[in-house]
């Protein structure tokens, strides 16, 4: 039963990163912001993946639903949009 729930997990999972992270990560290191996440693309990704794999069932609702999703992604990209204050 668990070896369900991973394969569902980790489509969700890499479903968002396709749909969403990936697209807003271009998008801020496009406008030259600076912060941990646009400097180290990859480990972001690797760690959008390892959280939206633990809380998957959350993340169905964007997938199925495109006011979610538009939502969903417009936060994400304000939130990677944010550079950081150093």
């Amino acid at each position: 039963m668990i070896e369900y729930y991973l394969i569902f997990a980790i489509s969700v999972s890499l479903s968002s990163l396709y749909l969403w992270f990936w697209p807003a990560m271009r998008s801020a290191r496009g406008a030259g912001v600076v912060n941990a996440a646009t400097q180290s693309p990859v480990i972001a990704c690797v760690i959008y993946t390892l959280m939206t794999t633990l809380i998957a069932p959350l993340i169905v609702w964007p997938l199925i639903s495109t006011q979610a999703g538009e939502r969903y992604y417009t936060g994400l990209l304000k939130s990677l949009s944010e550079a950081d204050t150093q």
